[in-house]
């Protein structure tokens, strides 16, 4: 990273932004082309090293595809961002920048099979969201694919303006 002033480096700090983040984009490699979707997820980890993501979708369809054909995937986070505009007296025009936390994950990404993990795939998924406690019903978890993405390598990066 060029602006090491802006790096996120910590374990705890890039978990803090993965949890934060409201959603995550998820990029695949469709025969050399880029597709890149944005999905709910959950983000489970021991606190000792990276953890991994599970997000769910259709039992169909093109990611699920992407993932048999090439396992490897991309994500990206975003805890916050929102513009920091400066008019000044507007005689030199505005100053612009963005307030934001973002995490960037490389990882392996797998279909879940086995009842129970998938289960647990989907309680990960409403923690992350604060309904954890509520039940799933089984005529939806029948109907939904659950995927784990098991992260190798993660990147942080913050600004926060003045």
């Amino acid at each position: 990273m060029r602006r090491k002033d802006k790096a996120v480096t910590e374990l705890a700090d890039i978990e803090t932004i993965i949890r934060a983040a409201a959603y995550m984009t998820l990029g695949m490699n469709d025969e050399g082309e880029a597709y890149m979707t944005p999905l709910d997820f959950g983000y489970e980890s021991d606190g000792r090293s990276l953890g991994a993501v599970y997000f769910h979708c259709a039992r169909s369809g093109r990611k699920l595809d992407l993932i048999k054909r090439d396992p490897r995937v991309s994500l990206l986070f975003v805890a916050a961002d929102h513009a920091l505009v400066d008019e000044g007296d507007g005689s030199m025009g505005c100053t612009l920048n963005t307030d934001y936390r973002s995490v960037m994950a490389l990882g392996e990404a797998r279909i879940i099979e086995a009842e129970a993990e998938r289960l647990d795939a989907i309680r990960a998924v409403l923690r992350q969201h604060g309904c954890g406690h509520l039940p799933v019903a089984p005529e939806n978890l029948a109907k939904t694919a659950l995927v784990r993405i098991d992260l190798s390598s993660a990147a942080g990066k913050a600004y926060k303006g003045k």
